[in-house]
């Protein structure tokens, strides 16, 4: 989310206003309504990062958008200052554009998170919307920005730009999300990989499973290259490293592994085979007997080794995954605090 700006005014020269007294009452006239909007912009930025689904905090955005409402409505009322109005129209402006992205682009990210787990380029489109509307909403503060700069130095105001707490941490927050969402889709792209992989081992579709094998190898080694070149957010490499054990696990899986599921599958295929030759005979020979029970016990051991390594598999990306899960949990927990 974008950070509305705080600024702190202190008046040098008053000057008379046809609905405010002085210059300062006009713009702490803003402020005040900006400050509010602040405040249930900071509660939506903790139900995303601690909520979860989107669908779970829609009641937030839909305050939040009530309250820039009734903003929009109080200053569209106000009257022009000294014959001007850049700065109040700049503002209502910023209010408008913030109102339609929390209304409309937002409804789409809200809905676009549905599909978003189907696919890799889902998940990419999802998270580029989220990254496209914050960014209108930035470009349209700079322009606020621009003429509240204007205004105070027509009227010799003098704007102290220390950011307070609540601005620190709604510009922090978006720097967070933008750092965990450019890992988030380098674990996401290897994790759905694997997804194809399970279901066309799932299916005995060796073809399949040969493709998306080669296909997970490539993904995880280009996820760890990518991983090697960011750096830790500040001082946190939490998320890198838990990717990082994820992206191995992945790589690994993808080599001997899968060869080894590859392997049993066509030996289950021709397994297969040769029991039903053998029991269309009518009569076997007692070698044709003691061969059959030889395949027989040579295949059960074959069984017995595939699911150990499928237990392996499945009790290591377990662990691997609640890591992960945790490590995110935990960063978010860390990087934007619950309000309080």
């Amino acid at each position: 989310m974008v950070a509305l700006f705080a600024v702190i005014f202190s008046n040098q020269t008053e000057t008379k206003a046809q609905t405010f007294g002085t210059a300062l009452e006009y713009l702490n006239y803003i402020s005040a309504e900006y400050k509010k909007i602040s405040s249930e912009t900071w509660d939506y930025t903790c139900a995303i990062a601690h909520g979860g689904r989107a669908r779970k905090i829609e009641n937030t955005r839909k305050d939040l958008l009530k309250t820039i409402a009734s903003a929009q409505k109080k200053i569209s009322k106000m009257s022009d200052f000294e014959g001007n109005t850049s700065y109040r129209d700049s503002v209502l402006s910023y209010l408008n554009i913030s109102y339609l992205v929390l209304n409309d682009d937002y409804e789409k990210v809200v809905n676009m998170e549905e599909i978003a787990e189907q696919s890799y380029d889902n998940m990419e489109a999802y998270m580029t919307a989220q990254q496209v509307a914050n960014e209108k909403l930035d470009a349209a503060n700079e322009i606020v920005n621009a003429e509240l700069k204007v205004f105070a130095a027509k009227h010799n105001i003098t704007i102290t730009e220390n950011q307070d707490e609540l601005e620190r941490k709604l510009n922090k927050a978006g720097d967070v999300f933008k750092y965990y969402n450019e890992i988030y889709l380098i674990f996401f792209k290897s994790y759905k990989q694997e997804m194809y992989l399970i279901e066309a081992q799932k299916k005995s579709d060796v073809n399949a499973l040969e493709q998306n094998r080669n296909s997970l190898s490539q993904f995880a080694t280009e996820g760890l290259a990518k991983l090697e070149n960011l750096k830790s957010y500040k001082g946190d490499n939490s998320l890198i490293n838990s990717c990082k054990q994820m992206l191995n696990f992945y790589k690994e899986e993808a080599g001997d592994k899968t060869q080894l599921i590859s392997d049993f599958l066509m030996n289950t295929d021709n397994f297969n085979k040769k029991v039903a030759v053998f029991q269309k005979i009518s009569s076997p020979s007692q070698q044709e007997v003691d061969d059959y029970n030889k395949m027989i016990n040579a295949y059960n051991a074959s069984v017995n080794q595939f699911n150990k390594l499928n237990n392996e598999l499945n009790n290591e990306r377990s662990q691997l995954l609640n890591n992960w899960n945790n490590s995110t949990k935990t960063f978010l927990d860390k990087q934007i605090p619950s309000r309080k």
